[in-house]
């Protein structure tokens, strides 16, 4: 879920530039596991993407957010918050769903700006 963030905020950040696709190169991951990782975000409809493969190798490349994908990042956006959904889902082991994880990052929010 760590990737997925990143890749979120990598996309985010590159949609001020309307010529091409998202930088998508982050350490300690290969560009066969963030194209998969493009592929997930773009089945779940948080990003606009296209899948560029060739016969020199897997490649998915993302363009901009969605409004779904604008709506998840938000919930997820915040540090603090960010947290506090990985701390709670690695004590109890569990795998979420984009669904669940978007409904923690708000539930954490509103606990944070008190509502």
């Amino acid at each position: 879920m760590n990737l997925i963030r990143q890749i979120l905020f990598a996309v985010e950040a590159s949609q001020n530039d309307p010529r091409g696709w998202a930088p998508l190169q982050f350490d300690g991951y290969d560009s066969v596991l963030v194209s998969y990782h493009v592929y997930l975000l773009y089945g779940a409809g948080f990003v606009e993407a296209e899948n560029c493969s060739s016969s020199a190798g897997y490649e998915w490349q993302a363009k901009c957010l969605t409004w779904q994908g604008q709506e998840f990042l938000a919930a997820i956006r915040n540090d603090v918050v960010w947290k506090k959904i990985i701390q709670k889902t690695s004590a109890e082991a569990v795998t979420l769903t984009f669904h669940i994880l978007k409904e923690l990052g708000t539930a954490y929010l509103k606990e944070l700006v008190g509502l």
